[in-house]
């Protein structure tokens, strides 16, 4: 089977990807409802990208992204060093702001190694590091905003 693309991997975060490849990821609910002996079924996709609670300075992000920007910007500010990484899967989509919005104290670092779909009208990653240590973006996948410095 020919991969749907090859994988982006950007060191820079000054460079921004003008490109989105769209790819389709499906996951899907069902909901059961029974009520005096009436059963409704519904089926359909679920979304929502997202990163766990930060646990000693580490979160985890998963879940397939909304296809209609229906994602929520996921805010991770621990007040400690912060390393965030992804599940296989995982993709945000926005309809305002920055999809991923990284602060931390003493290190931050992202990586992605399952080519992660980032998309948000603004900024698709904003991480910032107050006071010492590194901070470090890595992503196998896309990642696609309108604001890029």
């Amino acid at each position: 089977m020919k991969p749907l693309h090859q994988p982006v991997v950007n060191s820079s975060l000054s460079s921004c990807l003008h490109d989105v490849i769209m790819r389709t990821r499906c996951g899907t609910i069902i909901m059961i409802s029974m009520t005096i002996g009436f059963a409704a079924v519904y089926s359909g996709k679920s979304y929502a990208g997202s990163c766990s609670a930060v646990v000693a300075g580490v979160s985890t992000c998963s879940g397939v992204a909304s296809s209609t920007g229906a994602d929520s910007t996921q805010n991770l500010d621990p007040g400690t060093s912060l390393t965030v990484t992804t599940e296989s899967g995982f993709g945000i989509n926005t309809s305002s702001g920055t999809a991923l919005d990284f602060t931390a104290t003493g290190g931050l670092s992202f990586i992605d190694t399952h080519e992660a779909d980032i998309t948000s009208p603004d900024r698709g990653i904003s991480a910032v590091n107050n006071g010492t240590g590194a901070l470090s973006i890595t992503t196998t996948g896309n990642v696609a905003a309108t604001i890029c410095f």
